[in-house]
């Protein structure tokens, strides 16, 4: 690797390249001016918080509060907003903390505190889900949607002969 790395450098730094950008200086050399004339961007507290929030678009009920995996969740700024739509940002990993609610187009709207506690983590809800589901699909049996007769009925002759 370090080979590989010696060469890079030797190549950067090697003077009198023909480039529209480099004319006649060092690729290194060339980078350097462009660095320091560049204007370096730093993301904004707000930004870096967002990168390691999952979202999720949900409906701001008619009470003012959102509902997300079970959890309810009421802010004073969110509950003007009863009836939209919203996105929520939330850490799926800590579902007790307050999550952050925005408007689709982006805007920040405001925080929410969870009020109705049901689930700490967003994948012990999905779990949860899908158990309920299978419950349900359990519950129903196997003639789901084929009629009181479960489907024997059709395609063939007539019960008691002919």
């Amino acid at each position: 690797m370090r080979l590989v790395d010696a060469g890079i450098a030797e190549h950067n730094a090697r003077p009198d390249r023909r480039t529209a950008t480099a004319r006649g200086r060092s690729f290194d050399a060339t980078f350097d001016e462009g660095y320091a004339a560049s204007v370096i961007r730093r993301a904004s507290a707000e930004q870096r918080r967002l990168w390691l929030l999952a979202a999720e678009g949900v409906k701001v009920r008619r009470e003012g509060y959102v509902v997300l995996a079970g959890n309810a969740y009421f802010g004073e700024a969110v509950s003007a907003l009863a009836g939209q739509h919203v996105v929520v940002r939330f850490d799926p990993d800590r579902l007790d903390q307050p999550v952050h609610v925005h408007t689709p187009g982006g805007a920040y709207v405001g925080a929410a505190e969870r009020t109705t506690a049901r689930f700490d983590d967003i994948d012990t809800a999905r779990e949860h889900a899908r158990a309920h589901r299978a419950r349900q699909r359990a519950a129903r049996g196997p003639a789901r949607g084929h009629g009181a007769d479960g489907g024997a009925g059709r395609g063939g002759p007539p019960a008691g002969g002919g």
